[in-house]
């Protein structure tokens, strides 16, 4: 109701919203979900208005917060009390600035601006192919419920970051000679 008459939406939107809330709520509930990561950022957007030809989003200031071992209250509460402090271990700042750029091309537009070719091709960014700030986070925070650590994990910049926050032990793995990890794999 609140949906028809504060936003303007029609009957049939509606229903479909209270039918997709529905599914998720359940979803959660059948397989019990609960919080796992949260990143935390300054996010700076650029779009020329009414055009969604090239969109860009900075990221600074990027953290990671492991959402796990604390009181959900059955589900009512999906982030920790913010009031409380957290162990260096819950928490991975990353030591840089992540841009992404959108582009929307269609039709005989199919070439990007030349002015997002120049930026790709200045040479002050480097491309992270599937970079997932969530994948990271469990990679630092949750390692033991994490399979692989993602490729990028091996890059020194972030290095001391990871060792900071306690991940130090997916550099360890990582950093394995093939000796070494022939050695691990017979104990």
């Amino acid at each position: 109701k609140e949906m028809i008459e504060k936003r303007g939406a029609s009957q049939e939107e509606a229903d479909d919203w209270e039918t997709l809330v529905s599914e998720i709520i359940q979803v959660i509930q059948t397989k019990q979900l609960v919080p796992t990561m949260r990143t935390q950022c300054m996010r700076t957007a650029f779009q020329v208005p009414f055009d969604a030809t090239v969109r860009v989003s900075l990221d600074t200031n990027l953290c990671m917060i492991s959402e796990r071992g604390y009181d959900i209250k059955g589900g009512k509460v999906w982030h920790r009390d913010s009031t409380k402090t957290l162990d260096y271990t819950e928490i991975t700042r990353f030591p840089h600035a992540i841009l992404e750029v959108k582009l929307e091309l269609k039709g005989d537009d199919i070439v990007a601006p030349q002015w997002v070719s120049d930026l790709q091709n200045s040479g002050m960014l480097y491309e992270v192919h599937k970079y997932s700030k969530f994948t990271h986070g469990c990679a630092v925070l949750l390692p033991e419920e994490v399979r692989c650590v993602p490729y990028w994990i091996d890059d020194v910049s972030i290095r001391e970051s990871i060792i900071s926050s306690g991940g130090g032990r997916i550099l360890a793995r990582a950093d394995l000679t093939d000796e070494e990890k022939e050695k691990t794999r017979k104990a």
